[in-house]
C-alpha cells in the first residue's frame, strides 16, 4: 500500500512539474512576443526604481521629476547609440557580405585552383572518383547563396523595423507610466494575492535579479577570460589589432549562432587556403584550447553563481538555447534557479 501510495505521489509531482514546464514554455514562447513592450518597460521601471527612490529622498526632489529625467537619459541615449551605430554597422555587415563572391573570386580561388591541379598530379586516378574541377564553382555558388541570404536578412530586418518602432513607442509610453506610478500599480496587483502568495512572490522576485546579476557576472568572467586567451594567441601570431580584434570576438562568443568558432575556423581555412600554414594552425589551437576551457569552466563558474550543480547548468544551457533560442541560455537557469528555491523554501516538493 505504501509503495502504490509513494508511486502516485511521484506521478502527481510529476504530472505537476510537467504543467508548470509546460505553462513556462507556452508564455516564453507566445505571450512574451505579444506582450514585449509592456515587460519591457515594467523591468526598466524595476530597473530605475532603486535609483529614483534614492535621489529623490536624498535631494528631496519629487520622485516622478527624478523618474522623468532618468528615462528621457536613457532613451536619449538608446536614440544616439542607435543612430550613430546602428546604421553604420548594418551597412558595414551587408558591404561585407556583397563583397564576399568578388573576395572569392580574386583572392581565395586561384589558390583553390593551384591546390586543386596539385591532387590532380600527385593522385591522378582521384580526378575520375571525383570532378575536383567543379568543386570550385560549387564553393562559388555556395559564396553566391550566402551572400544573396545575408543582404535578404539584412532588407527583411529593415522591413521590420516599422513594425519594432511601434512597439518601442508603446514600451516608452508604457515605462513612464510604469515609473511614475510604480508602486501603485505594483500594489494593486499585489493586493489580489493572498499574503503567503505575496510573499511568495516578493522572494521569487528577489530571486530572479539576483540571479539575473550573478549570471551577468559570470558570463563577464567568461567573457574576460576568452578575450586574454584571444589577446594572447593574437600577439603571439603577431596579428594586427590583437587586442581590438580579441575585444569584438569576445563579444560574439557569446552570440550561439557566432561564438569564437563562427569566426577563427572561417578564418583558419581561409589562411590555409592562402598558404599561410602557421597561422591557420595557430587559429585552430586557440579556438581548441578557448573550447576547452570553456566548456570546463562554464558550467563551474555559472554554478558557483547561481548555486546549482554544473550538469544541471549545462543541461539548462543547451535546452534553453534549444527551445527559446539565444535568450534560452539566460531564461532556463533562472527558471531552474526559481524551481531549486521553492523547492528548497518548501513551497513547492519536486525533489529532495
Amino acid at each position: 500500500m505504501d509503495s502504490i501510495n509513494k508511486k502516485r505521489e511521484f506521478i502527481i509531482k510529476f504530472l505537476y512539474f510537467l504543467i508548470i514546464l509546460g505553462i513556462i514554455v507556452f508564455i516564453f514562447k507566445y505571450a512574451l512576443p505579444i506582450l514585449s513592450p509592456f515587460i519591457f518597460a515594467f523591468l526598466i521601471s524595476v530597473i530605475l526604481k532603486r535609483p529614483v527612490d534614492y535621489i529623490s529622498t536624498k535631494f528631496k526632489i519629487n520622485r516622478k521629476f527624478v523618474g522623468v529625467i532618468s528615462l528621457l537619459f536613457i532613451y536619449i541615449s538608446i536614440f544616439i547609440i542607435l543612430i550613430f551605430f546602428g546604421t553604420k554597422f548594418f551597412r558595414y555587415i551587408g558591404s561585407i557580405f556583397q563583397k564576399l563572391p568578388e573576395i572569392y573570386t580574386f583572392n581565395v580561388e586561384p589558390v583553390l585552383n593551384v591546390i586543386i591541379y596539385k591532387i590532380q598530379d600527385i593522385i591522378p586516378e582521384l580526378s575520375t572518383v571525383i570532378d575536383l574541377e567543379n568543386i570550385s564553382k560549387y564553393i562559388m555558388n555556395i559564396i553566391n547563396s550566402i551572400s544573396l541570404s545575408a543582404v535578404d536578412l539584412i532588407a527583411s530586418i529593415a522591413t521590420k523595423i516599422p513594425s519594432f518602432l511601434v512597439k518601442f513607442i508603446f514600451a516608452i509610453i508604457s515605462s513612464f507610466l510604469f515609473t511614475l506610478d510604480y508602486y501603485r500599480f505594483t500594489g494593486f496587483v499585489m493586493r489580489q494575492f493572498p499574503e503567503r502568495v505575496q510573499h511568495i512572490i516578493l522572494n521569487i522576485k528577489r530571486n530572479i535579479f539576483g540571479t539575473i546579476f550573478k549570471l551577468m557576472k559570470a558570463y563577464f568572467i567568461l567573457m574576460t577570460l576568452t578575450f586574454i586567451e584571444l589577446s594572447i594567441g593574437f600577439t603571439i601570431f603577431s596579428i594586427p589589432n590583437a587586442i581590438l580584434l580579441a575585444v569584438i570576438i569576445a563579444i560574439l562568443d557569446i552570440l550561439p549562432a557566432i561564438g569564437v568558432g563562427g569566426i577563427l575556423i572561417p578564418w583558419s581555412i581561409i589562411e590555409l587556403v592562402k598558404g599561410n600554414y602557421n597561422l591557420s594552425i595557430g587559429l585552430i589551437v586557440i579556438y581548441a584550447i578557448i573550447t576547452i576551457i570553456r566548456y570546463i569552466l562554464e558550467p563551474k563558474i555559472v554554478g558557483s553563481q547561481i548555486g546549482l550543480n554544473p550538469i544541471v547548468i549545462i543541461i539548462s544551457i543547451f535546452l534553453g538555447a534549444q527551445i527559446f533560442g539565444f535568450l534560452g541560455i539566460f531564461i532556463l537557469p533562472i527558471i531552474a534557479t526559481i524551481i531549486k528555491y521553492l523547492n528548497d523554501s518548501g513551497t513547492i516538493k519536486l525533489f529532495k
